[in-house]
């Protein structure tokens, strides 16, 4: 080889490298854009009419292109009831590999899988080593899922002044899972002194976000008088709403009061309708307000 011909090598091998970043970078670009194209079809917009499919089938091409949104995105429709079949494997599959490029809301759902046993064997202290990590780029699930193990002591040590910081952070970010459940605590006094007040405005922020545990938590609220005038007639239409989204302790207190008659007509049938929603999911649901597993990280 001509010592001449070094530099012309170099300059074509430059050439091929820009060439490859580039075409590498377009393909980015690309997967992005089906990922977006997804969310349009997800929730609809003046333009496009929600789509479930399409969505899935978007998110599914931007996820094979190693976008960690789409991967994502494709993980949580593999778990929404959205006409896709459940797949949990897919769910951790799609997790990890969004986890896996740091995208927050990947490690959230790669921590349910581990907390709850989904595609993958249960593990509490991996889950909340990924929902530290979810939390710590600021993502209200993972800080409302990381407190939760607080609150609970699954993967660490109990520490409710940890467990008030971290809902406190979520329901700054407006998420209706962490008002929720800082109402909870201050309903409770975990963390902090008891007042009803301050749980009603969380209860009622997280129930106008049509999340059925706040609903079901104010109707409480409202039929006990704590934090407000008693209200029967309000605690039954919360408990009721509560209800239709299969919360079983909405449907619980409403099979209650149609059996006791407050705020409603006494009706025996609308008892036991309700009563066997509830035995339905009982033992899944009634020991653990945490409700929809998964599927709450997504909301």
């Amino acid at each position: 080889m001509k010592f001449l011909e070094v530099p012309l090598i170099q300059k074509r091998i430059e050439i091929y490298s820009n060439i490859h970043t580039y075409t590498l970078n377009l393909i980015k670009i690309y997967a992005n854009a089906q990922y977006k194209l997804g969310i349009c079809y997800c929730y609809g917009n003046s333009d496009i009419k929600c789509n479930k499919y399409k969505a899935f089938e978007y998110f599914k091409k931007s996820a094979i292109q190693n976008d960690a949104n789409g991967q994502y995105w494709l993980g949580r429709y593999y778990c929404e009831e959205v006409g896709i079949e459940k797949n949990y494997y897919k769910v951790f599959e799609f997790s990890y590999k969004s986890a896996n490029q740091n995208n927050s809301k990947g490690q959230c759902c790669l921590g349910c899988c581990f907390y709850y046993g989904y595609g993958i064997e249960k593990n509490l202290y991996k889950a909340v080593e990924l929902f530290q990590k979810s939390a710590d780029q600021d993502n209200s699930n993972g800080q409302y899922r990381l407190g939760v193990c607080y609150y609970e002591g699954h993967g660490v040590d109990k520490d409710y002044h940890k467990v008030i910081e971290l809902f406190q952070k979520s329901a700054d970010q407006n998420n209706p899972n962490g008002q929720y459940r800082l109402g909870v605590c201050y309903y409770e006094g975990h963390g902090v002194d008891k007042d009803y007040q301050k749980a009603v405005e969380l209860f009622q922020k997280s129930a106008d976000q049509d999340n059925s545990n706040g609903q079901y938590r104010l109707g409480v609220c409202y039929y006990e008088g704590h934090g407000v005038d008693k209200d029967y007639q309000k605690a039954v239409e919360l408990f009721q709403k509560s209800a239709d989204q299969n919360n079983p302790n909405g449907q619980y207190f409403l099979e209650v009061y149609y059996d006791k008659s407050h705020g409603v007509d006494k009706n025996y049938n609308k008892a036991i309708e309700w009563l066997q929603k509830t035995n339905d999911k009982t033992n899944e649901w009634l020991q653990k307000e945490d409700n929809n597993g998964i599927e709450s990280s997504f909301k």
